[in-house]
């Protein structure tokens, strides 16, 4: 007895210093070895100032990292960032399962590009890391098999900023800074009896002529063939003058006005109802300069009359308001979101135009009468 008890003893404060001496080692191998697997998962350079690991609590650390842009794009890096940590779920590699506890990115900086083919860098990453579990899960490791639930219990970005860059359309860049984003509970394979299992936050400001906030919350349905989703949006502040990207096929330009937005989007199963309501202050409509704008009609009149009246009709005074409403199914191949909003924008433009036209049109005429009828008393 007192040697099984020694032998555990020993057994215990062995495997205790084993754990300390390579919790010691880590922090010299540890960013020699990450860089090497990183460089191999994203196909790009990766830095890695520092790391360490805590065997005990299954704490994984690094500090200074960074990301290279994968091969085809311009912009140096992909992602930097101050700290990341990653917490596992030790208990959880005793079962079928694998639990992540939390993934907190400090002080990130990630770089969005499109390249001149109209290739997005993270896309293209995305679709790597996909391949690359894949693989892992299928040809190398199959004792990894035995896992049969993944399960992620947070991911931050904290104090982060977001750059996206298109190398076809410079005007079309944009920053976004101070962001909060957090996705909590990602389950794989997902909870059948929760409809809508994970929760997303983003609050970040729009960095421009004009500092806007930007707000979103709800929650989705990440893993499920047809979309779910119940989120709640909106934007302050924006300067619109530098945001007319966002509408490359509507043939006005935003040149003043600042918006001010709410959103309300549900979604099950592919089926959408979103309403909105929108007010911009000072608008101010020009048209875009090409023949492909010049040619458009918007309700049958041409792009520079609207927005020439709306211009001269519309009291400055007066806040420009949009409610609309939209439902479709994002699976039918004939449901275009973003043209079914572009449509319900120009409507609420042309809207007023026609109105205040039909206004003056009939003063116009009820002048004219009374000019004949005094002309006809006269004689």
């Amino acid at each position: 007895m007192k040697f099984l008890t020694r032998l555990f003893l020993f057994l215990t404060v062995s495997l205790i210093l084993c754990l300390a001496g390579l919790q010691g080692a880590s922090y010299f191998l540890l960013p020699s070895i990450l860089e090497r697997k990183l460089s191999d998962v994203f196909q790009a350079p990766v830095s890695v100032e520092g790391a360490g690991a805590n065997f005990f609590t299954g704490a994984i650390y690094m500090k200074g990292l960074r990301i290279g842009n994968v091969r085809g794009f311009e912009e140096p890096d992909l992602l930097k960032a101050r700290t990341v940590s990653i917490d596992i779920g030790v208990l959880s590699l005793l079962t079928s399962g694998l639990e992540v506890q939390r993934i907190l990115v400090k002080d990130p900086v990630v770089t969005i590009e499109i390249n001149q083919q109209g290739e997005t860098n993270y896309v293209r990453v995305g679709n790597r890391l996909f391949r690359w579990m894949e693989k892992l899960t299928h040809k190398k490791l199959k004792w990894i098999h035995w896992i049969t639930h993944y399960e992620l219990g947070k991911i931050q970005l904290r104090r982060g900023g977001i750059r996206l860059i298109d190398k076809r359309n410079m005007e079309r860049n944009w920053n976004l800074g101070s962001v909060s984003l957090s996705f909590a509970r990602l389950m794989f394979p997902p909870d059948p009896e929760e409809a809508l299992p994970a929760a997303v936050y983003l609050n970040a400001k729009v960095l421009g002529a004009r500092e806007g906030q930007v707000l979103l919350i709800g929650r989705l349905h990440p893993f499920s063939v047809r979309q779910s989703f119940d989120l709640s949006g909106s934007l302050k502040d924006i300067e619109l003058s530098e945001y007319n990207y966002f509408l490359p096929h509507f043939p006005l330009r935003f040149e003043n006005g600042v918006l001010q937005a709410k959103v309300k989007a549900l979604c099950h199963d592919g089926l959408l109802e979103m309403d909105s309501h929108a007010r911009v202050d000072g608008l101010l409509l020009g048209p875009k300069p090409g023949e492909q704008f010049e040619t458009k009609k918007i309700s049958g009149l041409p792009p520079k009359f609207v927005a020439d009246s709306f211009n001269d009709l519309w009291d400055k005074k007066t806040p420009f308001e949009i409610n609309s409403n939209v439902t479709g199914d994002l699976s039918d191949p004939n449901f275009n979101l973003a043209m079914t909003v572009r449509k319900s924008i120009q409507d609420a433009i042309y809207k007023p135009v026609k109105e205040k036209l039909e206004e003056q049109l009939a003063k116009t005429k009820n002048v004219a009468l009374k000019s004949l009828e005094n002309t006809s008393s006269l004689q």
